[in-house]
């Protein structure tokens, strides 16, 4: 008896007639026989065409592992069809910058380009991360080989990997499904809650119980779900559509906890796993139109997936390479990646290396030889003197990378602080010129907390980086610098930093506390101005050393005594001595004008001061202090300078003796030395022993020159020894040096 798609078979009158239904919009042949010649027929309509017009037909074959696959596949074809065609791109080339110093390349490359292109496919911003290649062979081969090319499709395994810390937004993706289909109700994906902890790779299902009510399963873990009407954490909740992301709002549900199966109205937002959906009827009018309306029985499914994020090690956008031979030719490529996206299954996409480096149109492959300064110049640098800081108390840091010392200029320069609040400030950069210039305005400034995770997001100029690290408000340590330790043990020293109204809310001081027996008089107790006391010590600011300077202190006294104890707190005033002491009672005393509370919190509360112990102990309090308005720096950079003459001592030939081949020969049956330690300009003779003439050597730029092993006539020279005579003009005069050259062959 025929079978389904043979002549004869149900589905066939007659070839033609079966073939022209088979034509109709919206029909599908049925599966394919097994063992059987498959035969395709493809239609497109419908679609009005008139005589003499064309209509183009796109055909795309598509397969699959499953349904699932299969519409992810044809999802990802109909974008790509949507798009003109146009397939997932890798982010845009980086412009890399190169610097060779002595046996060592340094490359630093811009931010722009790269982190704020899009996919061409998906339109996403979302670039991911550099990677470092480096080749010996000219292009030929970038590294170490790997199988892995879901991770690496270049098919290498790079020297440096830089990856960005990503939100759950950008790595976490929704995918719905209507998996068990009683009706024509929806699902959609609505986003992710912004910085939930929940979103794991997971698959929770959406099983209506009644046509009205429903329960959530955790299918990795096998667990029926509570509702949760407070929180977005753990179990489910019922969400109202407005501000769902930003400050959500709960359906109410009445009953007691745990609820396992909840009400639900059409259009209302569930939230489980850190994903927010939306079911929704395909009808307002459930009476008339039964079938769009969910039904008892429909399960929808709801997959929570994450890329891998990589690295995770944080962005950089320079890296040194150290492990390079003077007078090697290397190319480098710092090539950008993106993420893969889960929605289409479009893999991770990476730039390719150049074949050709140091090209406008590649700008992120560049060829370099490192080799040592050229011989009579001195390079650019930072002054002697540092990074100064010239106003405020700040210990935050500021650092300055330099990069390519050959851009260095005779400037000065001041860092200030835009300062805002202890969560807002930003810093400027001035050069001084013949004018003051603001070359950089409103750049961030880094929480020290935060720069493991690399801080050289700022602009390269003038050859160098300028880094701002916040340190944070904080103590460093309470410590006895000077006296005997042994009258305080038990004691349990401690800082409390107060919150006041005049005095800063950060700790900018630091402290020393110092047992003299002075005579400096306190106040304590209730009513400061009315209860005045001699105290053993006296209290300075040190966070200048070359300026100290005493500060008024007043303290409580516990014990009810008139004098002062080790168990007394010790508040610290912002008032130096020599102005008058603040007015009011204690309490307001401290409040608007404590820096600090000191205790040494003696576990014997009656334990007396006595001045044969404590006497000539020294204590400092130093602090950690936050940027602020005030402080402000300076740096000054050195250009580089050619010298009264060069050194031609330094000239050296490398290898000598020349045998076989040197590091350098990249290319087949290439010889060739080198001359290194060069002046700028130079004339290189080279002769026999017996002083006939072999070669000359016109050397123009940089500090090192080749010598092929060929004579004037462009034929090899023979193995034996050869001298060389090296000459350049300096300050008028003429310097000169030789030497000899053994080739081995």
């Amino acid at each position: 008896m025929p079978q389904s798609g043979e002549i004869g078979g149900v589905l066939y009158k007659s070839r033609d007639e079966a073939q022209y239904d088979y034509m109709k919009p919206g029909v599908f042949s049925p599966s394919p026989q097994v063992n059987k010649d498959i035969v395709y027929v493809m239609a497109s309509g419908d679609f009005t065409i008139a005589p003499k017009d064309t209509q183009s037909v796109v055909v795309a074959i598509l397969t699959a592992d499953s349904r699932e696959q299969l519409i992810k596949t044809a999802e990802a074809a109909l974008a790509v069809f949507n798009n003109d065609f146009k397939t997932p791109s890798a982010p845009d080339p980086p412009l890399v910058n190169a610097v060779t110093g002595d046996e060592q390349v340094t490359l630093y490359w811009d931010a722009e380009s790269a982190e704020n292109s899009r996919d061409r496919l998906t339109d996403k911003a979302d670039f991911e991360g550099y990677r470092v290649y480096r080749s010996t062979d000219l292009g030929a081969s970038w590294g170490e080989t790997t199988d892995d090319l879901t991770t690496y499709p270049l098919g290498f395994k790079p020297l440096a990997d830089f990856n960005k810390f990503n939100t759950v937004e950008e790595l976490g993706t929704i995918e719905t499904a209507h998996t068990s289909i009683k009706s024509n109700a929806t699902i959609e994906a609505w986003g992710i809650v912004p910085s939930t902890t929940n979103f794991v790779e997971n698959t929770y299902l959406i099983t209506f119980v009644t046509d009205t009510t429903f329960s959530v399963y955790d299918s990795r873990n096998g667990w029926l779900l509570s509702l949760n009407r407070q929180f977005l954490t753990d179990g489910f909740s019922i969400l109202h559509t407005g501000n769902w992301d930003t400050d959500p709002k709960f359906v109410y549900v009445s009953g007691s906890d745990p609820i396992t199966v909840a009400p639900y109205t059409s259009g209302k937002l569930i939230y489980v796993g850190g994903a927010v959906v939306q079911l929704k009827n395909s009808s307002e009018d459930c009476d008339s139109v039964p079938e769009d309306c969910i039904k008892t029985g429909d399960v929808f499914q709801v997959k929570t997936r994450l890329v891998d994020s990589g690295m995770d090690n944080g962005l950089m956008h320079s890296w040194i390479d150290t492990t390079v031979v003077n007078g090697v030719e290397y190319w480098y490529a710092v090539t950008a990646y993106d993420r893969s996206d889960l929605t289409l299954d479009v893999p991770l996409n990476e730039l390719n290396p150049a074949t050709t480096p140091n090209t406008l149109a590649n700008p992120h492959t560049v060829s370099v030889i490192p080799s040592k300064p050229l011989n009579g110049i001195e390079k650019g640098r930072l002054s002697d003197a540092g990074v100064e800081h010239i106003s405020g108390v700040s210990t935050s840091a500021i650092i300055v990378d330099l990069y390519d010392p050959d851009l260095l200029t005779e400037t000065e320069y001041t860092v200030g602080i835009h300062y805002t609040s202890e969560l807002e400030k930003s810093y400027y950069l001035i050069e001084k010129t013949t004018a003051q210039d603001t070359i950089l305005n409103h750049m961030p400034v880094v929480p020290a907390e935060l720069s493991w995770m690399g801080y050289d997001n700022g602009p390269i100029i003038n050859g160098f980086r300028l880094s701002v690290i916040d340190d944070p408000a904080d103590t460093l340590g309470f410590l006895l610098v000077e006296g005997d330790s042994s009258h305080y043990l038990g004691g349990n020293v401690a800082v409390d930093l107060p919150g006041s109204i005049r005095a800063p809310q950060v700790p900018r001081r630091d402290l020393e506390i110092v047992f003299d027996n002075s005579g400096y008089e306190s106040r304590y107790g209730g009513q400061p101005k009315q209860n005045v006391v001699s105290v053993p010590f006296t209290v300075w600011d040190i966070t200048d050393s070359t300026n100290r300077f005493q500060l008024h202190s007043l303290f409580k006294d516990r014990n009810p005594r008139d004098e002062w104890g080790p168990n007394d707190d010790i508040s610290v005033l912002s008032v130096p001595i020599g102005s008058e002491f603040p007015s009011g009672n204690f309490n307001s005393v401290k409040a608007n004008y404590a820096l600090f509370t000191l205790s040494f919190g003696f576990d014997e509360a009656d334990s007396l001061y006595e001045s044969t112990l404590w006497q000539g102990d020294r204590w400092h309090l130093l602090t950690m202090r936050p940027l602020q308005s005030d402080d402000v720096f300076r740096f000054s950079t050195v250009a580089s300078k050619t010298l009264d003459k060069p050194d031609l001592d330094l000239v050296k030939v490398v290898p000598n003796p020349f045998v076989v081949s040197a590091a350098w020969d990249s290319r087949e049956g290439q010889h060739r030395l080198q001359f290194t330690n060069l002046p700028e300009t130079c004339t290189i003779k080279l002769y026999t022993v017996s002083g006939d003439l072999v070669r000359t050597i016109e050397h123009n730029g940089g500090s090192f020159e080749w010598w092929d092993l060929h004579n004037e006539s462009d034929m090899e020279v023979a193995f034996g020894v050869y001298l060389y005579h090296i000459e350049t003009e300096s300050n008028g005069g003429t310097l000169e040096t030789t030497g000899k050259i053994m080739v081995v062959r």
